[in-house]
């Protein structure tokens, strides 16, 4: 896919337009500014955002101040095959994007959808599947790829959280999300990226709960103190400090405490297997 322009309904917007090869958007200095005055705040970021949000962003901070004054904006792209589609979305109205061209070739919509003469009205959602199909699509994948934006957001950075990891777009993406994107884009099979980020988050948790976790149902102590034998160490000076207790204040209990142990012998239908085993 290959954009075109952006443009506005306000003349006040500078149209951008896109040529072959590389685009950088610079601000103009005024006549006054001298080289150590800043440029920042001129709508560069503006730009990117906007380009986003045509490409089914959700609203973002600066796009919010522009709600209430009918701004509209449009951005003209081509698919693949070479159909060129205008796609229009306005900060009043967001979750609607007006798509106008030859929309049914496209396979954007089909002829039942159309609103008006080659224009379609679809959801963020539907646009969103369909520019994923249009820009990353892989053949011969049979699971489900990662989504658009997800993918999209490695190549459009202009939020902070976005900056600080080149393999990260978000600040606490998670390990199975990053992974999973980057394979995808590096033209890998994401899948096994996928499943080893699981399964190694599911061994941290499995780790934790044996290291940290005590367990009531072994006496409050940890897998790994039981399946070491460490446990009688812990269950000595429990018992030691339970003894202490008991011998300043032995009114206050009915007879001399014991600190629970775990059990010997730990099982399911323990009568059964006796039962069969007699």
């Amino acid at each position: 896919m290959r954009l075109n322009s952006l443009t506005a309904n306000f003349s006040t917007f500078q149209s951008i337009i896109f040529r072959d090869g590389l685009d950088i958007i610079v601000a103009d200095g005024a006549k006054e500014a001298t080289k150590t005055d800043s440029r920042n705040g001129l709508g560069k970021t503006t730009a990117v955002a906007l380009i986003d949000f045509c490409l089914g962003a959700n609203m973002s901070d600066r796009l919010e101040q522009m709600k209430g004054n009918n701004w509209y904006f449009t951005l003209s792209l081509t698919t693949r095959s070479g159909i060129t589609l205008l796609a229009s979305r306005s900060p009043d109205a967001p979750s609607e994007i007006h798509v106008a061209g030859a929309v049914i070739a496209s396979g954007l919509v089909e002829q039942k959808d159309l609103a008006d003469n080659d224009t379609a009205t679809v959801g963020t959602r539907k646009w969103t599947n369909w520019l994923g199909q249009e820009c990353f699509l892989r053949d011969g994948m049979p699971a489900v790829p990662p989504t658009f934006r997800s993918l999209i957001r490695h190549l459009v950075r202009f939020r902070t959280d976005s900056l600080i990891d080149p393999f990260r777009t978000l600040a606490n993406q998670g390990a199975e999300a990053v992974q999973t994107e980057n394979a995808y884009l590096l033209n890998l099979d994401w899948r096994f990226a996928k499943e080893w980020a699981k399964l190694r988050d599911r061994k941290a948790r499995v780790a934790l709960a044996d290291d940290s976790h005590r367990h009531s149902g072994i006496a409050h102590f940890t897998p790994d103190q039981v399946q070491d034998g460490s446990w009688n160490t812990v269950w000595e000076k429990r018992q030691d400090t339970l003894a202490k207790y008991y011998a300043q204040h032995p009114e206050r209990f009915a007879k001399p405490p014991t600190t629970p142990a775990p059990a010997e012998v730990v099982g399911i239908n323990h009568r059964e297997i006796d039962t069969l085993a007699a």
